[in-house]
């Protein structure tokens, strides 16, 4: 079984699919990476070093930007890594709202459906003048 995954071949970081212990060697498309601390199941580590607000590549696209200096093979998480999305936003979980979502997509659809199908059902009973 693989001990971590690179997503995309663009990717600056790696996920651990398993604790990786501190300092172990392991090859990355060939590159050798040693961790400098123990990486959490989940979570990502560097494969290259990285200076302050360099780019972290993830799924091939920057998913935010390194908030200190970085070595290869130390992990990434909140404690030095900034989302682009700004200060303004909030994460929240919100099972309802995608659900709610849904059935407005869902609504919206079978009624485009109605409406298209009253308008066939028109047309094909135009009475004869």
């Amino acid at each position: 079984m693989a001990h971590f995954i690179k997503i995309n071949e663009n990717d600056n970081v790696a996920v651990a699919l398993e604790v990786l212990p501190a300092n172990i060697t392991i090859y990355v498309d060939d590159t050798e990476v040693t961790t400098t601390m123990e990486i959490p199941v989940g979570h990502k580590f560097a494969l290259v070093d990285m200076a302050e607000g360099e780019s972290v590549v993830k799924y091939g696209f920057c998913i935010g930007n390194a908030t200190s200096a970085v070595k290869k093979g130390d992990g990434i998480h909140i404690h030095n890594l900034k989302t682009r999305l700004g200060d303004l936003l909030d994460y929240i979980y919100g099972p309802d709202f995608v659900e709610e979502k849904s059935l407005r997509v869902t609504q919206n659809l079978q009624t485009k459906r109605i409406i298209g199908l009253i308008l066939v059902l028109g047309l094909s009973r135009k009475e004869k003048i």
